[in-house]
């Protein structure tokens, strides 16, 4: 390439932006107004790092629709700006290449599966102004900490210790997590909602209180052994096909 052509690029990015790379203007977005306000209902972008605008043609974007992402494999990172409330059910489902997502403190709602297929995310950030939900190493609760939300998929640790307090562990929480190994249930949980263990196939070692509500929330048929046993609290194991108990 000559001297001058290369100049010309290197200025061209400069001012366009390197593709797949850069923050998204208006354009990336399929969207519905309504009372002045925006709602996104369709990523169209070809960016990796995805960076929500607070404004589109001038008015703010309050909502991110369902399934406006879904199916977007690429991108890798997305951040959630201030100014939208809103996040639609199955909003990044089966976004396989993403690691990381970063939400502002205006967020009331996130529908239900948000992050379902997300099997390469590793990181979820709320910011901690938040009034309704938080985040504990990389994983997300509601503000209370009460209901465990999402422990993305993508996460490495082959242990892990559900904090105290929480008391609900929604559906499909933990879907497709199959570097876990290891989980510790503490007593304070009451119930587990369905499928929320779905695709934990290497999960061999539940450690659970008494007289948790399950609804079909474990592979292996854990469900039904752990009700043969009362129910009862102690460390659960799976070995050669079949669950064992032991008193704790």
């Amino acid at each position: 390439m000559k001297k001058g052509s290369t100049v010309f690029v290197v200025l061209l990015l400069a001012v366009c932006g390197a593709p797949g790379v850069f923050a998204q203007s208006g354009s990336d977005f399929e969207v519905t107004t309504a009372n002045g306000q925006v709602t996104i209902t369709r990523y169209k972008g070809n960016a990796a790092a995805v960076s929500i605008p607070a404004t589109i043609g001038g008015k703010p974007v309050v909502g991110i629709g369902g399934q406006a992402f879904s199916d977007c494999k690429d991108i890798t990172s997305v951040s959630i700006p201030e100014g939208v409330i809103s996040i639609g059910g199955t909003v990044f489902l089966d976004c396989t290449g993403l690691t990381s997502v970063s939400i502002s403190a205006s967020v009331t709602s996130i529908g239900f599966g948000a992050f379902l297929g997300c099997t390469g995310l590793t990181s979820i950030v709320v910011d901690t102004n938040n009034n309704h939900y938080t985040s504990r190493d990389d994983v997300l609760f509601n503000k209370k900490g009460s209901q465990l939300i999402q422990y993305p998929a993508g996460k490495q640790e082959r242990q892990y210790a559900i904090p105290e307090g929480v008391t609900h562990i929604v559906s499909w929480a933990f879907i497709d997590c199959t570097s876990l190994s290891s989980v510790s249930i503490p007593g304070s949980v009451t119930r587990i909602w369905l499928d929320a263990f779905d695709g934990c196939t290497a999960l061999t070692s539940i450690r659970i209180g008494a007289n948790v509500a399950l609804d079909r929330s474990f592979s292996n048929n854990f469900d039904a052994y752990y009700n043969t046993k009362g129910k009862k609290a102690g460390l659960y194991t799976f070995r050669n096909g079949a669950w064992s108990y032991a008193a704790q």
